[in-house]
């Protein structure tokens, strides 16, 4: 288990959740890292930098000057070895994976504040999409089959015309969902013939805190600046589709960490208060509750793995509950109920717990 302090480390823990090793990088670290296949940790920080380290925190390569604060994840494609990350410049970049080289860089329209995120088809690898979003509500999409030039042709662009700060969820269809600060909750289809489609599902009429999960059932759950976490069920219908709000919960404070769903149908999410919540999915009635002495913010994005949530406070203490104690091993396709448990279709913030923001549709 990875946990970074927001001063400017990097802390290693065993399954008891025992520090084992750390480092600094000396400024603070305002994203959490991902972490590559073949276990490469990458981290951006305000002092610039793109940093890589592997699981003992021997520094890969020099570290990479984005040119200005950098407060996003790190996206990985595994099949190109390419990092992908955006800096407060505006500046979008592709750095090679495991010499930290620059391929090239893109310019956007206005500082890159959410982490980008990668679409694969399923039946055909090759066919990759990589698609960020600018503070400004642009969306950039790139065709990552090929060669890509130095700067990069971009192949999808679309304006939402609001201020974007969450990153974007990719649904088992293929279409990216992304929230704005109005509100707004959009999906959004890339097209073959390099247009692209946007519909918007929802306007919570709040502005929208946390970046979209997406269950097994194709609901999909945002938390918004009025202390509400949102379950909105998508149900393609033939060429239409419709969007229904299923329930709404109101927390005690605003809910900034990006929930976690579990195999049991639960989502987990933290706020403001310090207080740790989950929820059932079915119906949004409260399940579990935890109030740490400290009453201390949980603003990070929520972990779920081996039927364990994790979870970290800006105290600094990291917790560790179980959701199940009979967690089901079963390996289970994505989007495919399996008896009380399922897996999630993108149920965690960038999607999985290497944080690379992939996504297999």
């Amino acid at each position: 288990l990875f946990a970074i302090s927001s001063s400017d480390a990097l802390y290693k823990m065993d399954i008891n959740g025992n520090f084992l090793i750390s480092l600094s990088v000396g400024a603070p670290i305002l994203s959490t890292c991902s972490i590559s296949h073949d276990t490469m940790i990458f981290i951006t920080s305000t002092d610039n930098n793109l940093y890589a380290f592997d699981k003992y925190f021997a520094q890969k390569w020099n570290a990479y000057n984005l040119g200005a604060v950098a407060t996003t994840t790190p996206t990985i494609d595994s099949v190109s070895q390419r990092i992908f990350v955006g800096a407060s410049n505006g500046n979008f970049f592709a750095i090679n994976k495991n010499t930290g080289q620059n391929v090239w860089t893109f310019l956007a329209d206005a500082p890159v504040r959410s982490s980008a995120v990668i679409s694969k088809n399923k039946y055909n690898f090759n066919d990759r999409k990589l698609v960020f979003v600018s503070s400004k509500g642009t969306l950039y999409g790139f065709n990552l089959n090929g060669q890509m030039m130095n700067p990069p042709v971009v192949n999808w662009v679309k304006y939402l015309n609001d201020s974007v700060s969450t990153s974007p969820a990719i649904d088992g269809k293929g279409f990216f969902w992304i929230g704005t600060k109005s509100g707004k909750l959009y999906r959004i289809r890339l097209n073959s013939n390099n247009t692209a489609d946007s519909v918007l599902a929802y306007n919570f009429n709040s502005e929208i805190t946390t970046s979209p999960v997406i269950d097994a059932n194709n609901n999909i759950y945002v938390a918004t600046l009025d202390k509400k976490l949102h379950s909105l069920k998508f149900k393609p219908n033939f060429n239409n589709y419709n969007f229904t709000l299923n329930w709404e919960y109101t927390s005690s404070a605003i809910i900034r960490s990006t929930p976690a769903i579990s195999r049991s149908h639960r989502i987990y999410f933290g706020n403001d208060a310090g207080e740790l919540t989950g929820l059932d999915t079915l119906n949004g009635n409260v399940k579990f509750y935890y109030l740490d002495s400290s009453r201390s913010k949980i603003s990070c994005p929520m972990l779920y793995k081996f039927g364990s949530i994790y979870a970290g406070n800006e105290a600094g203490k990291v917790f560790a509950f179980f959701d199940s104690t009979s967690y089901d091993t079963t390996q289970l396709i994505s989007g495919i109920l399996g008896g009380v448990k399922s897996v999630p279709v993108w149920g965690v913030f960038q999607n999985n717990v290497e944080r690379n923001g992939v996504g297999i549709v």
